[in-house]
């Protein structure tokens, strides 16, 4: 019996060319994809932020009419 023919024997994938061009493309895909959800994160940080900023300011301006 021939292991090498069936697929049982170990084999070079790291002289795999499209091997390595798929791990790679599939690492690319997983830092596009971590970095999409870091981006959004940030952007409702942001909006957060930008509420907060508002409430601060109608705060103040309501005590500047009271006074």
């Amino acid at each position: 019996m021939d292991f090498e023919k069936m697929g049982c024997a170990n084999s070079k994938i790291d002289k795999n060319e499209a091997l390595c061009l798929c791990k790679e493309q599939k690492r690319f895909i997983k830092q596009t994809i971590d970095s999409s959800y870091a981006l959004a994160a940030a952007h409702v940080s942001y909006t957060q932020s930008l509420r907060n900023i508002g409430i601060a300011l109608q705060r103040y301006a309501e005590a500047e009419v009271l006074i």
